[in-house]
This record gives structure tokens, sequence and C-alpha cells, in this order.
């Protein structure tokens, strides 16, 4: 590591972009109970996402499928190809970051819930 460098050698080095991988709602409009919904591909109620936007005071909003479902948030990177494509990704500590998860009713509009 060197400042915000990931460094493989003198000549080769990547820039840091952390961010999460996966952020979805546990059942995936399964229903309440049911086991966890698959992460790949993605879809309305999230998944493994890996985008290059979602990262420091990023806004992500997904719809929630199954009243009380709890959200996911994990998967790690400090860097990444953008989109679930390349399959290609440097893992990180979750220590380094945090995610605030917001909650809005039905029909509210995002700019209340930004405020």
């Amino acid at each position: 590591m060197r400042g915000s460098q990931t460094c493989w050698s003198e000549a080769v080095s990547n820039r840091e972009r952390p961010g999460r991988g996966v952020v979805r709602e546990r059942h995936g409009g399964r229903g309440r109970g049911a086991p966890a919904a698959p992460w790949v591909p993605p879809g309305a109620p999230g998944g493994t996402i890996d985008g290059n936007l979602l990262t420091v005071g990023a806004t992500l909003g997904l719809p929630v499928q199954v009243e009380g479902s709890p959200a996911c948030v994990g998967d790690p990177h400090v860097a990444r190809g953008d989109g679930e494509v390349s399959q290609t990704a440097m893992g990180q500590n979750c220590v380094r970051a945090a995610i605030v998860l917001l909650a809005a009713r039905s029909g509210m509009d995002l700019a209340e819930v930004r405020r």
C-alpha cells in the first residue's frame, strides 16, 4: 500500500475505490422465513451489484419486496470491475467502511429520505 494505491510491484499498482459488492434485501421477494435469495444475478431487491459508483457518498434506492426482511450489505472491495461482468475484485477489511441504511414508507418521496 502506498497512499490510496495498492502496489503489486514498482511498476504495477491499482487506485483504491472502496465499496460494497452486495447490497440487497435478504429474502428477495421469496417471503418472510424463506431461505435467502440468490445474489447473482442482481434484481429488484438488489444483489451482487459491484458498481464503481456505489462508494463513499452514494445513494441507492431498492424497493422492499418482503415487509420486515432484513437488509444485507457485504462483500467489501478495495477495487473491482464495474458491474458483475469482469468477476474480478480486490478484497477489503470490513472495518474500513460504514454504511447507513434508511427505510422509507410506500409512496415516500426520496427527497424526504435524504433529509
